[in-house]
């Protein structure tokens, strides 16, 4: 296969995967390879918020990046981690083993989809599903082709495609070093499914499953398999599922441990170490091994069974600014929509450094009018706050909610009572005497443009800010939070099936967390103790999800409508739209719209 660029003929590349990727650099992206830096950045706090997602759905095994990483440095090649849209996150610690890789692009924040980074190793094998290698000639970019990489997909818990491992290096040609890179790749990607499959189903029964006639275990780390206390299935791996007679695993959930390895769950708890079991339906003998959860270890008696107790709610993780802030005196604002945890995170942080049992008074801002009542409804609440502070010689916390509906004189008069409370002095030992919390659900620098917050306000109250984000914007973590939240509403694990899950993750979710609870209890009480299926969420759910919505067309018409008045200038666009840079791209790669003269976004 040929093709002619610049007046030279060259060969495409022979992989036919490879020559389908180049196809559609050609004639769908419209892709030109001579672009001197084709890779696209993402903002630092876009890079930042994904990078945080990604670490909180791998867990404990974030432990596994730093070995991978020495082994690949071992090598000459660099480890680089990226999500399921491709783009590089900053888990690793070392820099990059050559500077050119710097220079062309290849930095956290990188985006890697084919349609802006042309062929490449991550979408490579995000596409085939499996590991794969593009060395230098493959790569349709020609600044890119002095390296090779190699990359292979993460399965999460749900066996669904999260991300990817890949080892960068410059390109010399040597496949032995190519070839030890992609094992010790998959290994790492089976153990980062194993951690995140085990904290999954940490309340489960968990059954390991290898082949007895196999030296090294690694190979089959991640084939682990759900029970429940009778030993029926509630999930497994891929690699479960094709060891135990090559089903899908949907295929597998509710069957017993009897009908598919010929023991039953009984068997499986009394017999010590792995138990070895032969049958015409597996290729090989298999090793099985029962892990019980930890509170279920200790019960007597020939039948284990497994304790459902109801989980407690979690502490809300803090970023270290803003509680270091917070402990010096500094106001925190707290920016999200309604529903993303503003209250509960303000209020953990007021418990978390207030030993003194000082208690939080709330002012709702909505409700402060322009009137003199209004003026005592905002001074009377922070008369108590300082007057807690006194009785209990700690400081109180004064948390100002829905601040962007405050009115513009009660704006004035709270500006004011600030300045006063500035001029307090602090307790002998330096503690502050209050401490204040502001929370807004739209961003504040929006208001002050649009006129409606007073910029000195905003100023006063920004020592430290944290930024929520909305439950449809973490798709990473939504499946552990909804989990999480029904286990709360049923007090015990409840499964929730994949039909169900695809209907939650294609919901918007305008009320984010708070919605997102009373669905979950909605929907474990329908079930009645069942796995949840798609009947048991509210009706809204599914048809909110199906239809593309009234803003749908409207939105790419303005896209398009701003492109175009701004002669494709896509700084100008942004500025007009109020986006960043970095969300156009991607909306416009959404939207599949292409440039004029085809050049690349």
């Amino acid at each position: 296969m040929e093709h002619l660029h610049g007046g030279k003929l060259g060969r495409r590349p022979p992989d036919p995967l490879v020559a389908a990727s180049w196809r559609r650099c050609e004639d769908l992206h419209h892709l030109l390879p001579d672009v001197s830096r084709p890779v696209l950045r993402f903002q630092q706090s876009e890079i930042r918020q994904r990078a945080e997602c990604f670490a909180e759905m791998l867990g404990d095994g974030l432990g596994q990046l730093a070995p991978l990483e020495s082994a690949l440095a071992c090598g000459g090649g660099t480890l680089l981690v990226s999500d399921a849209e491709q783009v590089l996150l900053p888990l690793t610690s070392a820099a990059p083993a050559d500077a050119a890789m710097v220079r062309r692009g290849i930095v956290a924040g990188s985006c890697w989809d084919e349609r802006v980074a042309g062929t490449n190793g991550i979408q490579m094998a995000l596409t085939a599903q499996a590991p794969f290698t593009v060395r230098g000639a493959d790569h349709f970019f020609v600044a890119l082709r002095q390296f090779s990489c190699c990359s292979v997909p993460i399965l999460d818990a749900e066996n669904r495609i999260v991300g990817a491992l890949t080892s960068a290096a410059v390109d010399r040609k040597q496949g032995a070093n190519q070839a030890l890179a992609a094992t010790v790749l998959q290994i790492t990607a089976r153990r980062l499914q194993a951690a995140m499959f085990r904290r999954r189903h940490a309340g489960d029964v968990l059954l390991s499953l290898a082949p007895l006639d196999a030296s090294d275990l690694d190979g089959t780390v991640n084939a682990l398999i759900a029970l429940d206390d009778r030993g029926r299935v509630l999930a497994a791996t891929r690699r479960a599922a094709r060891m135990a007679g090559g089903e899908c695993p949907d295929a597998m959930i509710g069957k017993t441990t009897e009908t598919l390895f010929g023991i039953g769950f009984d068997g499986l708890v009394g017999a010590p170490g792995w138990f070895a079991r032969s049958d015409g339906r597996h290729p090989a003998p298999l090793g099985l091994q029962v892990s019980l959860p930890v509170s279920a270890r200790r019960t007597t008696g020939p039948r284990a069974t497994v304790p459902e107790p109801a989980s407690p709610p979690r502490d809300v993780e803090i970023p270290a600014e803003a509680e270091a802030a917070f402990g010096e005196g500094l106001p925190v604002l707290l920016i999200g929509e309604t529903g993303t945890g503003k209250t509960t995170l303000a209020r953990q942080l007021h418990s978390n450094l207030n030993p003194t049992g000082a208690e939080a008074v709330t002012i709702d801002c909505a409700q402060v009018e322009a009137t003199e009542a209004g003026r005592l409804r905002l001074r009377l609440p922070v008369e108590q706050a300082l007057q807690i502070t006194r009785d209990s010689g700690g400081a109180a916390t004064l948390i100002l909610d829905h601040l962007e509906a405050l009115a513009p004189v009660p704006q004035a008069w709270l500006v004011e009572l600030l300045s006063l409370l500035e001029e307090r002095p602090a307790f002998p030992d330096g503690a502050p005497t209050l401490r204040i919390v502001g929370l807004f659900a739209r961003p504040p620098e929006d208001l002050v443009a649009a006129g409606r917050l007073r910029d000195d306000l905003l100023y006063r109250l920004q020592g430290a800010r944290v930024v929520l984000p909305r439950l449809r914007d973490c798709p990473l973590m939504l499946e552990n939070i909804l989990m999480r939240l029904a286990r709360e509403a049923a007090g015990r694990r409840v499964p929730i099936s994949a039909a169900a899950l695809g209907v939650l993750a294609a919901y918007p979710w305008p009320g984010n967390l708070r919605e997102a609870r009373h669905v979950m209890r909605l929907a474990c009480s329908r079930a009645g103790g069942r796995p949840i299926r798609s009947r048991d969420l509210p009706s809204h759910l599914a048809a909110a999800a199906s239809a593309p919505g009234p803003e749908a067309a409207p939105a790419e018409a303005r896209l398009v409508q701003a492109l175009r008045a701004t002669g494709w200038n896509v700084s100008a666009a942004a500025r007009m739209l109020g986006l960043s840079r970095s969300t156009l791209h991607r909306k416009i790669r959404n939207a599949g719209l292409d440039r004029p003269g085809s050049r690349p976004i």
